[in-house]
């Protein structure tokens, strides 16, 4: 398993990077789809960033404190395919839209803001999560049981998977 100090300067590099492509869309770029349904790259940046603090970072807190987790667990056969690799198939996921699960547009401060928020608390968890005790976990819908080093990596994990969904977004707007 990769280590939390490496897993957390990959992530520092990836927010660095969408960071630094905000300026490069406008608003209106920002908020446009591909098509009814489809994510706008605004949608993007907050399913990244949002997911990551209300989701990832939720089942984070919850294996460190032992609060609605438990010991041990499995992970799934795609669990354990997705952590001996080291991130996702190179698939498309689709969900419906839903009210629960589409993310509302942001504005470009706003994801400027959550993206920095973002970096802080990564940094601060690496130094938790390190010492964590791995036998206290969660369960992911799809890859099973994890505990709290192995949802800090599945953060770094996300982030990469969506470049190739920020890249589509970025042709569909004429933008390299």
């Amino acid at each position: 398993m990769a280590s939390i100090q490496n897993s957390f300067k990959k992530l520092e590099k990836r927010i660095r990077s969408w960071k630094d492509a905000l300026p490069g869309y406008s608003d209106e770029e920002f908020a446009r789809q591909p098509e009814p349904g489809k994510w706008s790259v605004g949608q993007l940046y907050a399913h990244l960033t949002l997911g990551t603090e209300n989701f990832h970072i939720n089942h984070i807190q919850r294996c460190l404190n032992g609060i609605k987790a438990e010991k041990g667990g499995e992970k799934t056969f795609p669990g354990k395919i997705s952590f001996f690799f080291g991130g996702f198939p190179p698939k498309r996921i689709s969900v419906p839209p839903s009210d629960t699960y589409t993310p509302k547009q942001p504005d470009k401060a706003q994801m400027f803001a959550a993206l920095d928020r973002l970096s802080a608390s990564m940094e601060k968890l690496a130094e938790i999560v390190i010492h964590s005790d791995e036998t206290i976990k969660t369960q992911h819908p799809a890859l099973g049981y994890l505990n709290a080093k192995e949802w800090y990596l599945l953060i770094v994990m996300h982030f990469a998977h969506h470049e190739a969904q920020r890249k589509r977004l970025n042709k569909f707007l004429g933008k390299k």
